[in-house]
């Protein structure tokens, strides 16, 4: 599941490193997990729908995952030409 910077799919793994939210309730119990995202983008480049694709193991990470997919919504990932669709790890990990 590694996406390099150089990757034309850059935008998606920034916007979703900027809009992750670990959960309060999550790290006060120590939850960790890794969630899939599925990101569907359209031959124009935009991300159309985001759905949990693989469950962390944690249903407030999960939630924070679904809330997170939905404020992909309309990103420009500058990839155009064919629809696609693909699974990003959303990993919530404590330091």
């Amino acid at each position: 599941y590694i996406i390099f910077k150089s990757s034309k799919l850059y935008k998606i793994v920034n916007a979703v490193e900027r809009y992750k939210n670990y959960p309060k309730q999550a790290r006060r119990i120590g939850a960790e997990g890794l969630a899939i995202l599925q990101v569907s983008v359209d031959a124009q480049g935009r991300v159309t729908v985001s759905s949990l694709h693989k469950s962390s193991g944690q249903a407030s990470l999960d939630s924070a995952t679904r809330e997170l997919g939905e404020k992909l919504a309309g990103l420009d990932t500058g990839v155009r030409g064919a629809a696609f669709s693909v699974r990003v790890p959303v990993e919530y990990k404590l330091k």
